[in-house]
């Protein structure tokens, strides 16, 4: 039977908080900057795409409270279990749990980032069309 340090999961929860605390953070702020775009523009194409990503945003923060709660959970439950195993290794059934968790953060890091770059490109876009624009309601974005 295949056995992995305790540790080396317990180790692992922590850096995926880390990450995902960061993940929050800037989900924050770029729900500030989506804000300021949705009130400096009154154009029905924008404030449909401001109302997605506001959308996108509140989904995707709160997936991540969800997980984070459940890694939460998962570490009281690897330290308990340290402390009745003498070798400090966890067994299969425990790892496919760990393994379920680690799928769920690759899950959420990739939704994260496809998110956080689509924003980055139609804000971009939009301030690139309002330079060389000024005068004029953008029609179209992205």
């Amino acid at each position: 039977m295949e056995k992995v340090s305790i540790s080396h999961h317990n180790n692992i929860n922590h850096v995926w908080m880390q990450l995902l605390d960061l993940y929050k953070k800037e989900i924050n702020t770029l729900s500030e900057k989506l804000s300021a775009i949705a009130t400096k523009n009154d154009d029905p194409y924008v404030l449909q795409k401001t109302n997605g990503y506001k959308g996108q945003f509140d989904a995707q923060l709160s997936s991540i409270r969800r997980l984070q709660n459940d890694i939460s959970s998962s570490i009281p439950n690897l330290a308990n279990l340290a402390q009745h195993i003498k070798d400090g290794f966890i067994d299969y059934t425990l790892l496919l749990k760990h393994n379920q968790l680690k799928d769920r953060f690759i899950t959420e890091e990739k939704i994260f980032h496809e998110i956080r770059n689509g924003f980055k490109l139609f804000d971009a876009n939009l301030a690139n069309w309002a330079s060389s624009h000024p005068s004029n309601v953008p029609i179209m974005l992205l």
